[in-house]
């Protein structure tokens, strides 16, 4: 087994958090009825993706402690502060249109299509590497598959549009 450079002790402690977050999850998830695959509890997603997790934790750990060692990479000097902005901007936009404003401003929601078409463009924008056509075909497509996820398929009531 090599020396860890920065790169593979910044891998190996990533690691280490998801383990953790993921076996806080399987814990928790034992607290609620479990279930099984045909009739499954209020526990068996939480239990799911914290095993998922977990699993995903190791082989990023395994990966950091052996494979060999690159050439050291220079430290980042800058935070992203763009694409933080945006995607934070991108989730409270979605917050905003999908729910409305309750009793701040008269503003009942876009509904989910917009929501969603307005949330993926905004994130979208982080992205510099894709053109103005692409994001917006993105964002079509995620509105689209939101639809039929969630109310074609789930059943879910949740109004489409802003006069639904």
């Amino acid at each position: 087994m090599a020396r860890l450079n920065q790169s593979g002790r910044e891998n190996a402690l990533a690691g280490l958090f998801l383990a953790g977050w993921g076996t806080f999850y399987l814990f928790k998830a034992r607290e609620y009825g479990v279930g099984d695959a045909m009739e499954p509890g209020s526990g068996y997603f939480p239990l799911l993706l914290g095993a998922l997790l977990v699993l995903l934790a190791v082989l990023i750990i395994l990966r950091a402690l052996l494979c060999a060692p690159t050439a050291e990479q220079p430290a980042a000097t800058r935070w992203p502060w763009r694409q933080i902005a945006l995607i934070v901007a991108a989730l409270v936009s979605f917050a905003v249109l999908i729910g409305g404003t309750g009793k701040i401003l008269p503003f009942t929601g876009a509904g989910l299509f917009l929501a969603t078409l307005v949330m993926s463009f905004i994130a979208g924008l982080a992205n510099r590497d894709i053109t103005l056509k692409e994001n917006l075909l993105i964002a079509g497509c995620m509105s689209l598959l939101s639809w039929l996820v969630f109310i074609k398929m789930l059943h879910l009531y949740l109004p489409l549009w802003p006069w639904s």
